[in-house]
């Protein structure tokens, strides 16, 4: 049996939360005179004078970020290290760390945002492999075992339709 959890949220003129109450407590929401969310119960927000957000404290973690003239975040600050963000126009297309090491790689196909990962593999019951697949190149190699007396043809490129 599956258990509901109800909350219940009060909002002021400029529909802004001032309290979320769920079945165990209520938690104040505080928000400064631009309406930015400075704190929440649990995080407090520092925005700078633009209206984005620079800073996000709970007493034991602290994350920081840092943006360009046109306001894109470039940077994340946390206590394991900083993720910078690398941008063309204002497509996300890699995120890197400190070390100039990729974390994560995306691509975007007519507007859309498709995470690239690296291809895989399938392997016979020996290990052997038997072909290699790539999300955005399709099927690139193919093992083809002959039976005997038949003849081995070479097809061209298709991409696998999945």
């Amino acid at each position: 049996m599956s258990s509901f959890r109800h909350q219940f949220f009060m909002s002021a003129t400029l529909n802004q939360y001032t309290a979320i109450t769920a079945a165990s407590s209520t938690t104040a929401q505080q928000h400064d005179f631009d309406g930015n969310l400075i704190s929440d119960g649990t995080w407090t927000y520092t925005w700078d004078a633009e209206n984005r957000l620079v800073v996000m404290e709970n007493g034991t973690t602290t994350l920081s970020f840092a943006y360009d003239s046109q306001s894109r975040r470039i940077a994340k600050t946390t206590p394991t290290g900083t993720t910078r963000f690398i941008y063309d126009n204002w497509n996300l297309v890699a995120e890197i760390d400190s070390n100039n090491n990729p974390i994560r790689k995306h691509l975007w196909v007519s507007t859309s945002v498709a995470r690239a990962r690296r291809g895989w593999s399938r392997r016979t019951h020996r290990n052997n492999p038997r072909l290699r697949w790539f999300p955005f190149h399709g099927l690139r190699w193919q093992r083809k075992r002959l039976r005997r007396h038949q003849r081995h043809r070479r097809h061209p490129h298709r991409p696998l339709r999945i």
